[in-house]
């Protein structure tokens, strides 16, 4: 499970360990402006000027800061992307993440409250920029150089038809192509059957 790779990362450990030491009122203001504003693609969810004041109002540093809006940011990115229920979320929170109860009743709160407008106006932007159109693909014969010899090592060529909708009319479509040897084919494959297992548990 990704929540179990994030814990070998020391930053996200360390914003675990604020978030449990914040105050409760401002861990749920917080959370609920990162939620209302959440956004995959962004880097920056607060300017300098709320950097400082968050520093401030939790009186932390500047880089205690950037380790609590990560960690919460990630956390984010696997709740919304698996639309995790908050049955299950709870037990995530507490028994893998070891977030003190209060805090992850009022994750749970948080998350029912909102997770129904997040995934709608994710979906909404989705849909109104890209478009898969067709998937094609084919065997592609390459070579490479291993102990001086030169040996074919066969690959996939996968061609994605995609349509932007925000793109001029004469650059709507757009083509990109992956070449996938055997091992890369088969970690694509692998996240595809966890994507569909997803949406068959939440249909």
């Amino acid at each position: 499970m990704y929540f179990e790779k994030l814990l070998d990362d020391p930053h996200f450990r360390t914003g675990l360990f604020l978030i449990n030491s914040m105050e409760d009122k401002k861990f749920v203001k917080l959370l609920d402006r990162m939620m209302k504003d959440f956004d995959p693609n962004r880097i920056h969810f607060f300017t300098n000027t709320e950097m400082e004041s968050l520093e401030k109002s939790l009186k932390i540093s500047g880089d205690q800061v950037q380790c609590l809006l990560c960690c919460l940011n990630n956390l984010l990115k696997q709740i919304i992307s698996n639309v995790i229920k908050p049955v299950e979320l709870k037990y995530l929170l507490i028994n893998l993440l070891s977030i003190e109860l209060n805090k992850v009743d009022k994750f749970c709160a948080c998350w029912t409250v909102n997770a129904k407008e997040i995934v709608t106006r994710l979906q909404q932007n989705y849909m109104r920029t890209l478009r898969l159109l067709d998937v094609n693909w084919a065997l592609n014969i390459s070579s490479s150089i291993k102990d001086g010899l030169t040996e074919p090592e066969p690959k996939a060529l996968i061609e994605f038809k995609i349509e932007d909708n925000q793109s001029a009319d004469d650059q709507k479509v757009k083509h990109i192509y992956f070449d996938l040897d055997i091992e890369e084919l088969k970690q694509f494959s692998s996240t595809l059957e966890k994507i569909k297992q997803q949406l068959e548990k939440n249909s």
